[in-house]
C-alpha cells in the first residue's frame, strides 16, 4: 500500500512540475532583424524578409501559365455574349414599338393566307435578324471557349 501511495505521490508530483512546460508554450522568437524589444500596435510596423516563410518566396506562377489565355478567351467571349443578348432584348423593344408596312411584311415572308399570330412572328424573326445571329454566333463561340478552358484544366489537373 505505501508502495502505491509512494507511486502515487511521485506521479503527481511529476506532473505538477512539468506541467507548466506542457500548459504554456514559449513565446515565439522574434525573426532574424527584428528586435526582440520591438512591441506591435506601438506604431507601423514592417515585415521583415525572415518572417515570410522561405517555401512561400519559392512559389510562383509560370509566366506561361497554361490556363491563363482560356480564361481570358472565356471572359471575352462571355462579355460579347453578354452584350449581344442586350442588344437583342434592346431590338425586340424597337420592334414591338414599330410599324410595318406592307413591303415590310411582304419581306418578312408574310403572305395572305397567314394568320395574324404567323404573320407577327415572321416580322419578329425579320426586324431581329442580325441581333439574333449575333447572338447565336456569339453563344457558339462563348460554348467554344468554355469548352477549351475545361479541356485545358483537364489537361492541367492531371
Amino acid at each position: 500500500m505505501k508502495r502505491i501511495e509512494f507511486l502515487s505521490f511521485t506521479l503527481a508530483t511529476l506532473l505538477v512540475v512539468s506541467l507548466p512546460s506542457y500548459a504554456v508554450d514559449p513565446a515565439p522568437r522574434a525573426p532574424k532583424g527584428m528586435s526582440k524589444t520591438t512591441a506591435p500596435m506601438k506604431g507601423p510596423m514592417k515585415l521583415t524578409p525572415a518572417a515570410i516563410p522561405k517555401d512561400m518566396k519559392k512559389r510562383t506562377i509560370r509566366a506561361e501559365d497554361p490556363i491563363e489565355l482560356p480564361c481570358k478567351s472565356f471572359r471575352y467571349r462571355y462579355t460579347t455574349y453578354r452584350r449581344a443578348v442586350a442588344n437583342y432584348q434592346t431590338k425586340l423593344n424597337q420592334c414591338g414599338n414599330m410599324t410595318f408596312s406592307i413591303q415590310d411584311q411582304q419581306r418578312a415572308g408574310c403572305k395572305a393566307s397567314d394568320t395574324v399570330a404567323q404573320c407577327n412572328h415572321k416580322l419578329l424573326r425579320y426586324c431581329t435578324r442580325t441581333q439574333r445571329h449575333s447572338m447565336d454566333d456569339s453563344w457558339r463561340l462563348l460554348r467554344g471557349a468554355a469548352n477549351n478552358l475545361k479541356a485545358t484544366i483537364d489537361r492541367v489537373m492531371r
